[in-house]
């Protein structure tokens, strides 16, 4: 199985458990919906499904290769 097949059906999987982003808990549609590498691949995270996390556009954009942790603090803070 590829890695984009699999990715798609992780993505599925995860939007029927809980269709919220990750990070800001906006609600995910299909059109919405993007997979984060909750620990960056650049800081040594995982193609693992453990490390692939629903997440908004938005969020996975300002997210880029920031650990998880400060990206969620810059959120608290109002700052993402």
């Amino acid at each position: 199985m590829s890695n984009e097949v699999w990715q798609r059906r992780h993505r599925k999987k995860l939007m029927r458990k809980n269709p919220h982003c990750s990070y800001c808990n906006r609600r995910l549609t299909a059109t919405t919906v993007t997979l984060d590498h909750e620990v960056p691949r650049a800081l040594g995270g995982s193609e693992m499904r453990h490390n692939l996390v629903l997440a908004c556009f938005d969020c996975n954009q300002r997210k880029a290769d920031m650990p998880p942790e400060k990206f969620r603090a810059m959120i608290a803070k109002g700052n993402a």
